[in-house]
Parts: structure tokens; sequence; C-alpha cells
């Protein structure tokens, strides 16, 4: 398994604080972050092995990335590989790692 450089989880530690003005929800940890803003979008950012970013690719981020095409969200949860988001209506998104069927399928 591939470590993580610390300059760069003090640069992801940077930007997450750097959102934190403007969001309404930060999760953290394992590699890779996500943030819900006042406008319910979804940033992430960090390690993307395994897809839990969202973005539609592999490529680990330095910068957070808005997610488009989510509807509205009002919550989110990160665990190890995988990730979340409850919408306005309360539909349940997942993406990210799935070996033991943590995305509910």
């Amino acid at each position: 398994m591939k470590r993580i450089p610390h300059w760069f989880l003090l640069l992801l530690l940077f930007v997450t604080v750097h959102f934190f003005a403007l969001a309404q929800k930060v999760d953290g940890g394992n590699s890779h972050s996500i943030i819900l803003d006042e406008q319910g979008q979804v940033w992430t950012m960090g390690r993307n092995d395994h897809w839990q970013l969202g973005n539609g690719s592999y490529d680990n981020s330095s910068v957070s990335l808005m997610l488009d095409g989510l509807p509205l969200i009002k919550s989110i949860s990160r665990e190890y590989d995988h990730t979340m988001a409850l919408d306005e209506v309360g539909n349940l998104l997942a993406w990210g790692r799935n070996n033991y069927g943590q995305l509910g399928f």
C-alpha cells in the first residue's frame, strides 16, 4: 500500500480549513475528505484509488473538486474508502469502494 506524503496531508488540511468557512459540514480521514457547502454542493479531495472522490476518475486530487451532476445534498458521510450523501428528498447516494457491500448492493 502506498503511503501518502506528509506535504500532501498538510495541503489537504490547509484546503479543508480554507473551505471550512463556507462549509456546512466537513468530514475527513483515511486520506480523503468531503465538504458540503451552504448551497448543497459536495466537494471532495484526497486519495481516489477506489473512486471515493466520485469525480469519474481514479486520480488523486490535492485540490477540492466540486462534484457535478448531484442533486442538492443535505447531509454527507465519509467512511474508510467510500462516501455517502443524502439529498434533499431523502435519496441516498453512495460511491467508492464496495468490496464488502458497504454501498448497499
